[in-house]
């Protein structure tokens, strides 16, 4: 017979929503009115604003215990005692996190930050801040990655966004003159020409060029390696392509390793 698995901290310490809490402070409330616990009108309303009012009913109800009905309300005290705990924990987390994000904005070193948090090395805290950022923010967290590749993905941003105007430059000139291009190519090349002049005119749209427009116009020079054109302004343009393609790998690859 198959046995159990150890179950884990989120089983074993399930989410407390705010619904529940504001039950469980009805069931006190309700329980201590009944006892005459003129008090807990006043601490307790019918809507608890925040965790303060949560906190002052605990207290009262710890520093005044009523033994006829401390039984029926120690599971409405569990929730709440439950629910202060996630709270503490998801502030605690929040400014973590943007601890976390301040310092990487500032490249800050081991000795300005780290050994409170228990976190000594710069890659301990990009993951914890990563990990953070996945459980407090999902939509925003995008595929994970490591301190290595965050910094080469800022290289290659900040490469693309200074070579910008010279590769709209490159492309504008590739796309005015596709019919000159895509006749010189051989049949066999025809399409695939076609296919990455198709891509570049949609992805050139975009203000800033990305990855995607880097591997489309690698892909159409592939094409037209063996175009030498009479114009020399598109002869300019293939060289200078050319020499993009090349520099961008350069930047892509030294950062890979």
């Amino acid at each position: 017979m198959a046995t159990r698995g150890r179950r884990t901290r989120a089983e074993l310490e399930p989410a407390v929503t705010w619904e529940q809490a504001q039950a469980a402070l009805a069931t006190i409330r309700r329980l201590r009115l009944r006892a005459r616990d003129r008090e807990i009108g006043y601490l307790c309303t019918e809507l608890v604003d925040d965790d303060d009012d949560v906190e002052r009913v605990l207290r009262h109800v710890d520093n005044a215990p009523l033994a006829s009905i401390a039984r029926h309300e120690l599971a409405a005290r569990e929730v709440l005692v439950a629910w202060q705990w996630q709270r503490a924990q998801h502030r605690y987390e929040t400014r973590t996190l943007g601890l976390l994000t301040i310092g990487q904005r500032l490249r800050a070193g081991d000795r300005d930050f780290g050994p409170w948090l228990s976190l000594l090395h710069p890659n301990g805290r990009w993951n914890r801040r990563q990990a953070l950022i996945e459980k407090l923010d999902p939509y925003q967290a995008g595929p994970r990655q490591t301190r290595r590749q965050a910094a080469a993905a800022d290289t290659e941003t900040g490469w693309l966004a200074s070579h910008r105007a010279v590769l709209h430059d490159v492309v504008d000139v590739l796309l005015d003159q596709q019919p000159m291009l895509s006749a010189a190519v051989p049949d066999e090349k025809r399409d695939y020409l076609d296919e990455a002049l198709g891509a570049l005119a949609t992805t050139v749209v975009d203000d800033q060029p990305s990855r995607s427009f880097m591997a489309a116009l690698r892909y159409a020079l592939v094409q037209l390696a063996d175009v030498t054109p009479a114009d020399p302004i598109v002869r300019d343009a293939l060289a200078t392509g050319r020499h993009l393609v090349q520099q961008h790998e350069t930047v892509t690859n030294r950062h890979a390793k």
